[in-house]
């Protein structure tokens, strides 16, 4: 499935939630080991739970 079957399917804003956290994970994982299990783990659990906005914006 393309990106752009995906974005009509689930919508424009859960699509761009999606490709961002396809950037966001590798990077985080490139950050120092301290920051990494700080840092990096708030801010990947923070935004692993999309804003259900996100959802009703389809």
């Amino acid at each position: 499935m393309t990106e752009a079957d995906r974005a009509r399917a689930n919508g424009p804003a859960l699509e761009k939630m999606y490709q961002f956290l396809l950037w966001l994970v590798p990077t985080v994982d490139k950050m120092p080991r301290a920051q990494k299990f700080t840092l990096g783990d708030r801010i990947q659990h923070v935004l692993s739970r999309p804003d259900p906005s996100l959802l009703l914006a389809k």
